[in-house]
């Protein structure tokens, strides 16, 4: 079985010369079962079946409470200020 190359609809389109737009002569295509090609779907599989395409980021170790931990430090150093501020003032003024 010969295996000739698919070409994308946007290749089809440009040689088919018609007047139709685009989505009604990729509509009409469909219909009579013309088989076509989307160069991003093809792009995904190849870099899926080469293992390129990003993993799902497990449990980020990054946050807490969905929030970084970095804001949670900044918070309770901004708390924790607050506190001894309050502290000092009130043996200042006692």
């Amino acid at each position: 079985m010969e295996n000739q190359e698919v070409k994308t609809a946007n290749q089809l389109y440009k040689e088919s010369g018609t007047t139709l737009s685009f989505k009604e002569w990729v509509e009409r295509e469909k219909a009579k079962g013309t088989e076509m090609r989307n160069a991003q779907i093809e792009e995904a599989l190849e870099r899926l079946r080469d293992g390129l395409l990003p993993k799902e980021e497990t449990t980020s170790t990054k946050t807490f409470y969905g929030l970084d931990k970095r804001v949670w430090i900044f918070g309770a150093v901004v708390i924790g200020g607050a506190i001894a501020y309050t502290i000092y003032k009130s043996r200042k003024n006692g």
